[in-house]
């Protein structure tokens, strides 16, 4: 618990330092564009990082479809050689 420094007797910060930070025009800004209706229910689709997403998923299971085609076609005609023999 040696890491914390607890400073019960903090100074006040001067009149300059609060009066640099008491800017209300850029408060109003970052207020209004938050409560932006438009852009708080942007539908998912026009977002470019969910698309990105969802063609992410649709390559991987394009690949792994494929694959498992890939895969059944080699052993089909095998397949067929085996019961051509048979009859």
């Amino acid at each position: 618990m040696g890491k914390f420094k607890i400073n019960k007797n903090k100074p006040r910060p001067s009149d300059d330092k609060i009066a640099s930070h008491q800017n209300f025009d850029q408060l109003i800004k970052n207020y209004n564009q938050l409560t932006d209706y438009k852009k708080a229910v942007r539908p998912l689709y026009q977002d470019k990082k969910f698309l990105g997403f969802i063609l992410i998923i649709l390559i991987v299971f394009l690949a792994i479809w494929i694959s498992e085609n890939e895969g059944n076609s080699s052993e089909s005609p095998l397949k067929k050689q085996n019961q051509e023999k048979d009859r």
